[in-house]
């Protein structure tokens, strides 16, 4: 017969009843798989109503009572036990359907607690007198030893995994996403489980990058910048979709409210990175505002990148929508705006500061007080200011109103994509 390997330091009559209660656990041990797989379902409610992953965690009990109770009869050395692979895959089982870490831990722990509770149930059944307590400590320094050695190897597991997982999981929401928005046919019940977000919903569309070169990961911030945004928008219900577009770009679906209104936070977000920036689609539903309010977000990102460091960090599409339908053909755009503004659209700051002043006057009512106010500046200056406009531009402001004031939001936003030189 095989020599015993318990690993602990008792005497002879003390090791038979280790083995005496590991040999009676293992005749009952479907009774055993079973009590423990209740308890840990009962307690941990990702896996309660979830056939597969209740079946996975059956495996995966009974391979480790298998195994812990081969070391207690001393058939197997501590030292060389290895985490069964149903254990494993109920690991990587977990990390697939995005279930925390925590959950993994508790399944452990519980199960645990529930084998020791066999275990002394047992040993009081065989009353084996002076041996129990010295067997008892032996039980449970024996199955403690075991539980840490096979929990390092199972969250290795599971973190190898998840990062696994998550790649895959990632690059199948991009090419959903993007099969979305090209229009083609999609099976809509897989796509919201993928993206694991309703597509018949309203939505508010978002880009959101990193107005500089990343120091670190920047999609991190990104992330955490698109969550505080939707709850300051009052999106609390759902999660938004994140799409990662590269290294220091993402898009960003939120789910709207029905009453209406999301996106009204500001031009900030609290407790955002400085460096971070968003451009904002207006409110729209289903499938066709899916689309609707990404392709406003990324007119209003495109903009948001001409105006570079002097956009605010949120620009919302309904601020710039003739800005972005001009900029859909740059040449047009520079050609017009120069005829429309002559001299005025010259690239140089005496230009910039008489466009900005002629800009706040016309769209406060041609009002010189009005325009004195927000500028901070005397009343005589903008009067002096607006004088030199006229000149330059060669005709009084309140001539062809509309297109000039269109021709200075361009100035504004685009810069130096529509100015002359100076």
């Amino acid at each position: 017969m095989a020599e015993r390997r318990v690993p602990v330091d008792v005497r002879p009559g003390e090791v038979d009843t280790v083995v005496a209660v590991a040999t009676a656990l293992d005749r009952r041990s479907p009774e055993l798989v079973r009590d423990i797989s209740d308890a840990i379902a009962g307690r941990i409610p990702e896996v309660r109503d979830d056939e597969r992953l209740l079946s996975a965690l059956a495996a995966s009990i009974e391979a480790n009572v298998v195994t812990i109770l081969h070391v207690l009869q001393g058939a197997a050395s501590i030292e060389e036990a290895e985490a069964p692979p149903a254990a494993l895959g109920y690991a990587r089982r977990l990390a697939q359907r995005g279930i925390s870490q925590v959950a993994l831990m508790r399944t452990y722990r519980l199960g645990h607690a529930c084998f020791l509770r066999w275990c002394l149930r047992e040993l009081d059944a065989q009353e084996r007198g002076d041996d129990a307590v010295a067997a008892t400590n032996a039980i449970v320094d024996v199955s403690f030893r075991y539980i840490d050695r096979v929990v390092e190897q199972v969250a290795t597991a599971y973190e190898i995994e998840r990062d696994r997982w998550s790649r895959n999981r990632g690059a199948a929401q991009r090419a959903t996403v993007r099969q979305l928005l090209a229009g083609e046919a999609v099976d809509m019940l897989q796509s919201e489980r993928l993206l694991d977000y309703r597509l018949e919903q309203p939505h508010v569309g978002v880009v959101v990058w990193c107005g500089r070169a990343p120091e670190h990961d920047a999609l991190v911030d990104l992330e955490r910048a698109v969550d505080r945004y939707a709850i300051r928008s009052g999106a609390t219900a759902v999660e938004p979709l994140f799409i990662p577009v590269d290294e220091s770009t993402a898009w960003a679906w939120i789910a709207a409210n029905d009453h209406g209104g999301n996106g009204a936070v500001g031009d900030r977000v609290s407790g955002q990175n400085p460096a971070t920036r968003f451009a904002i689609g207006g409110r729209a539903r289903g499938l066709d505002g899916f689309r609707q309010t990404h392709r406003e977000a990324a007119r209003a990102h495109r903009v948001a990148l001409y105006a570079g460091d002097h956009a605010p960090s949120v620009v919302r599409f309904d601020e710039v929508a003739p800005i972005a339908a001009l900029s859909t053909d740059l040449d047009f755009a520079r050609a017009w705006v120069r005829t429309t503004l002559g001299a005025l659209a010259t690239a140089d700051r005496t230009h910039e500061r008489l466009r900005e002043t002629a800009l706040v006057f016309l769209r406060n009512g041609s009002s010189f007080t009005a325009a004195a106010e927000l500028l901070h500046v005397h009343k005589n200056t903008v009067h002096y200011r607006i004088q030199q406009a006229e000149e330059a531009l060669g005709r009084p402001l309140r001539d062809t109103r509309i297109e000039l004031e269109l021709a200075l939001l361009a100035c504004h936003w685009m810069r130096d994509a529509v100015l002359g030189p100076g």
